[in-house]
């Protein structure tokens, strides 16, 4: 609890580290019948692929959420995948090292861990490419909307999807969000909208709305019967429940399952145009998929990286870079289709021109011989 008090910046961060260091309590006391602090490398090295297949699965994976408390909970909802799995050692780590740090700990076992090689600039696979988002949208237009609780349904599930990709939000920003952040500033006669966000690390930033955004947040409004643009200090969450208190904020969860619903209504349409690839890769999308799609389009616009930068929260450029993506399939057409040492001639002309190349710089030459 004092390392978590320490170094958790946020309740998300909080509850994602103590959900690790809770894994690891139970796993050395129950499974290895240690205390951690009698961890050595080895058992360190058993916990890693326990973490990737937690057996036996009655005692350790839960098939229903229910609370802590409850006698089914467990501490695992299945396998966790590599990225996940390095994800939790290297919060273990951070915790070891800190217990080390504070000396309660003589060593980190984790720090005899095989240090990897450096790697080079990583490559961004989490996008959506256009055609993607396109199934996205008319798998949310297909929805039932005879209800009015599904008409409220369908419009929260576009707001939700062009929320993300206009603004680059994180899930947790979305969810500690009010209508009310939005606001306008008069400045060399034009009405300029910003939305004022606390994000990672509780900073607060300012990220601009365009006319696209703006029009969409009047539709979403207008269909819940609200004003078409939040008043100064409305206390609406951004993403409204259908039913229910309207000051009530939807949880993270709750808009991960919507947008998975989505993700995978869309895959569906995709298979059935028998665009497979492409499918299969939207059933792995989450909302996090939807900010690196909306910097990327923002870099492919050409905005600058530093606005880039300023709009996500980021704390350096080189974060900020990862998101400059371009089509890969463009990129490769555009850059075959241009000669890069030859000029863009046909193979009967090229003789020729590298015959006049030559005699033109021969009576360059000449012509600097003369001269000296």
């Amino acid at each position: 609890m004092a390392w978590l008090s320490r170094v958790a910046d946020s309740e998300h961060t909080r509850a994602s580290y103590l959900k690790e260091a809770d894994r690891l309590y139970r796993w050395a006391v129950f499974a290895r019948g240690k205390l951690v602090s009698s961890l050595m490398h080895e058992d360190l090295e058993l916990y890693r692929r326990f973490l990737a297949n937690p057996q036996p699965a009655a005692v350790w994976v839960g098939t229903r959420r229910v609370g802590r408390h409850h006698p089914d909970w467990r501490p695992f909802s299945g396998p966790l995948s590599e990225s996940s799995v390095r994800q939790a050692l290297t919060i273990v780590n951070s915790m070891f090292s800190w217990l080390v740090e504070a000396r309660y700990l003589a060593a980190n076992p984790l720090s005899l861990a095989r240090k990897r090689r450096g790697k080079g600039a990583p490559r961004l696979t989490r996008l959506i490419g256009r055609e993607q988002i396109d199934a996205c949208f008319d798998a949310v237009g297909a929805l039932p909307c005879e209800t009015e609780l599904e008409r409220r349904h369908v419009s929260r599930c576009r707001w939700m999807l062009q929320l993300f990709l206009l603004s680059g939000l994180r899930i947790s920003e979305v969810t500690g969000t009010r209508m009310g952040a939005f606001y306008f500033r008069q400045g060399q006669g034009k009405t300029r909208w910003w939305l004022d966000v606390v994000g990672k690390g509780e900073k607060a930033r300012q990220i601009p709305v365009n006319d696209e955004m703006l029009a969409e947040l009047r539709w979403y409004r207008e269909s819940l019967d609200l004003p078409a643009l939040p008043s100064p200090g409305e206390d609406l969450p951004l993403v409204l429940k259908v039913r229910g208190l309207r000051s009530e904020p939807m949880t993270r969860q709750a808009i991960h399952t919507i947008l998975k619903t989505v993700f995978r209504l869309a895959s569906d349409r995709l298979t059935s145009l028998g665009r497979g690839d492409e499918a299969r890769a939207l059933e792995l999308a989450s909302a996090h998929w939807l900010r690196h799609t909306a910097g990327s389009m923002m870099g492919d616009a050409g905005i600058d990286i530093r606005t880039i930068k300023a709009n996500f929260g980021h704390s350096s450029l080189s974060t900020t870079s990862i998101y400059l993506h371009k089509d890969d399939d463009h990129r490769h057409d555009e850059t075959a289709s241009h000669s890069l040492t030859q000029p863009d001639t046909d193979e009967t002309e090229t003789l020729e021109y590298w015959k006049a190349r030559a005699e033109a710089l021969e009576a360059l030459v000449e012509k600097l011989s003369k001269e000296r």
